[in-house]
C-alpha cells in the first residue's frame, strides 16, 4: 500500500509540474507578443536608423554662428550650398553622436536658407535646453526634413525669435525633455513628424502664429501636445494623438481642430486663464472626458488679449506719426518751392532793376554827349570841306554835309527845311599843308582845318 501511495504521488508531482512549465511558458510567450507589438514602432525607426547608419558618414558634433559660419562649415565638407532660396546649404546623410555632452548641431543668429535633412541624431548633452538640433536665437528659412533625432534632451530646440522654419517628416522618440520645444518663436510649420516616448511631444512656450499640422503624437510620458504662457493665434490641425492630449494653459485665439484623440483620460483641456480658444471638428475615442472647457468667456468687449492691444496700439501710434512725418515733409517741400519762386521773382525784378538803371544811364550819357556834339556844332557852324581839285560853295547846317562829286558846291540834306540851311556866298580856298590824324577818330585831314570833317571837333594844330 505505501508504495501504490508513493507511486500516485510521484505521478501527481509529475503532472503538476509538467502543467506548470505549460503555464509558464505560455505566459512568456503571451509576454513577448505584448511587448513586441507595443514596441514594434520602436524597433522599426531604429531599424531604420541603423540603415541609414549603414550609407551615412560619421560627423562630430555641428555648430554654425553667423551667416559666414555655413562659409566655413562648407570648407570642412558638412555642407554644401550658397545660402540662397534655389540653392541652400545643405548638411544631409550625417550621424551626429553628441557624446553626452551639449548640442549635437547648434545653430545661432542665421538667415540664409538652409536644410538638415537625412541625418541621424543622437545622445547629447542632459542639461535643460540641450538638443539634437539647437536654433539658438533670429534663426530663419530653415528646413529640418526626414531625420531620425533620439536619445537627447530634446529632440529640436527652437529658442528665442526663430521664425520660418519647416520641421517635417521627422522621427523623433525617447528624448528625455520633448521631441520639439519651442520657445518665443513664432511663424513656423511643424508637419507631418512621428513623435512618440518622449517627456512631452511637443512643448510650446509663449511662441505664436505657428502651424502643428499632421503630425503623429503617441505614447509620450506627460503631455502630447502642450501650449503654455501667451502662445496665442496657433493653428493645431489634423494631428493623431494616442495616449496623449492637449493642454491649454494661459493662451488665446487658438484654433484646434480635426485632430483625433484617444485613450487618454482628457482628450482636450483648456484652463481657466485662456480665453478665446476655438476647437471644433476633432474625432475622440477612449477617453474618459473628451473636453474640459474651463476657459474665460470670450467677450466682444474685450475680444484681444493684452499684448495683442499693445501691439495694435503701437501700430496706430505708429502710423499716425507716419502720417505726421509724411505731412511736414510735404508741407516742408511746399516752402521750399515757395521760397525759391520768391527768390527767382526777387531776382527777376532785381534784374530788371539794374537794366532799367543801365539804360537810364545810358539815355542819359548819350543825351550828354549829344548836347556836347550840338554844342561843337553851333560853336562851328561853318564846316569846310575842300574839294581835291576846284573850288566848292559851303552850305551852313547843324546836320552833317552831304557831299556830291558831279555838283561844285554842297548842299544841305534833302530833308531839312530849306529856311534851315542857306547856301554860303563866299568861296573857300582848298587848304593846302600837310596830312594828320584827328586824334578823337582817326580821320585823314589837311593840318590846315580847324575841325574835323567827320566828328565836328575841334582839332589842336
Amino acid at each position: 500500500m505505501r508504495l501504490k501511495l508513493n507511486t500516485k504521488g510521484n505521478k501527481f508531482r509529475v503532472i503538476s509540474i509538467l502543467i506548470l512549465s505549460s503555464i509558464i511558458i505560455n505566459l512568456q510567450m503571451d509576454l513577448s507578443l505584448v511587448e513586441d507589438s507595443n514596441q514594434v514602432d520602436l524597433y522599426q525607426v531604429i531599424k531604420t536608423g541603423e540603415n541609414k547608419l549603414k550609407t551615412s558618414t560619421i560627423s562630430g558634433k555641428i555648430s554654425v554662428s553667423g551667416n559666414f559660419g555655413w562659409a566655413f562649415l562648407k570648407t570642412t565638407g558638412k555642407c554644401t550650398g550658397s545660402g540662397i532660396s534655389s540653392d541652400p546649404y545643405i548638411i544631409k546623410d550625417l550621424v551626429i553622436d553628441g557624446g553626452g555632452s551639449g548640442n549635437c548641431i547648434l545653430i545661432d543668429d542665421s538667415d540664409v536658407y538652409f536644410k538638415i535633412q537625412n541625418c541621424t541624431i543622437y545622445n547629447s548633452g542632459g542639461i535643460w535646453g540641450n538638443a539634437g538640433i539647437r536654433f539658438e536665437a533670429f534663426v530663419r528659412n530653415g528646413q529640418v526634413i526626414n531625420n531620425t533625432i533620439y536619445d537627447c534632451e530634446n529632440g529640436i530646440f527652437i529658442n528665442w525669435e526663430s521664425t520660418d522654419l519647416n520641421v517635417s517628416r521627422n522621427n523623433l522618440f525617447n528624448n528625455y525633455d520633448a521631441g520639439i520645444y519651442f520657445i518665443n518663436s513664432h511663424n513656423n510649420s511643424i508637419s507631418d513628424n512621428i513623435i512618440s516616448t518622449n517627456g512631452h511631444g511637443m512643448f510650446i512656450l509663449n511662441s505664436s502664429s505657428n502651424i502643428i499640422l499632421d503630425n503623429q503624437i503617441r505614447n509620450n510620458m506627460w503631455t502630447g501636445l502642450h501650449v503654455t504662457d501667451g502662445s496665442n493665434n496657433n493653428l493645431i490641425q489634423g494631428n493623431f494623438l494616442n495616449y496623449d492630449e492637449i493642454k491649454i494653459y494661459s493662451c488665446s485665439r487658438n484654433i484646434i481642430r480635426g485632430n483625433t484623440i484617444t485613450n487618454i483620460g482628457v482628450g482636450i483641456f483648456i484652463d481657466k486663464d485662456s480665453t478665446c480658444n476655438i476647437y471644433s471638428n476633432n474625432i475622440f475615442n477612449g477617453n474618459n472626458d473628451d473636453i474640459q472647457d474651463n476657459q474665460a468667456e470670450c467677450s466682444i468687449e474685450n475680444p484681444f488679449p493684452v499684448e495683442t492691444a499693445l501691439t495694435l496700439g503701437i501700430i496706430i501710434i505708429g502710423i499716425t506719426l507716419g502720417i505726421i512725418a509724411i505731412g511736414l515733409i510735404i508741407r516742408r517741400k511746399y516752402l521750399n518751392n515757395e521760397v525759391r519762386r520768391f527768390e527767382k521773382q526777387a531776382k527777376r525784378e532785381a534784374e530788371k532793376k539794374i537794366l532799367v538803371e543801365r539804360r537810364d544811364k545810358l539815355s542819359k550819357l548819350e543825351d550828354r554827349e549829344s548836347e556836347q556834339a550840338n554844342a561843337v556844332l553851333e560853336e562851328n557852324k561853318v564846316a569846310v570841306l575842300p574839294p581835291p581839285k576846284e573850288k566848292l560853295s559851303l552850305v551852313e547846317t547843324t546836320e552833317e554835309a552831304i557831299f556830291n562829286e558831279n555838283q561844285t558846291e554842297i548842299v544841305a540834306p534833302a530833308q531839312l527845311p530849306k529856311e534851315e540851311s542857306e547856301i554860303v556866298k563866299e568861296t573857300v580856298e582848298p587848304p593846302k599843308g600837310e596830312m594828320i590824324s584827328c586824334p578823337f577818330c582817326g580821320k585823314e585831314l589837311s593840318s590846315d582845318f580847324i575841325f574835323c570833317l567827320r566828328c565836328g571837333k575841334k582839332l589842336d594844330n
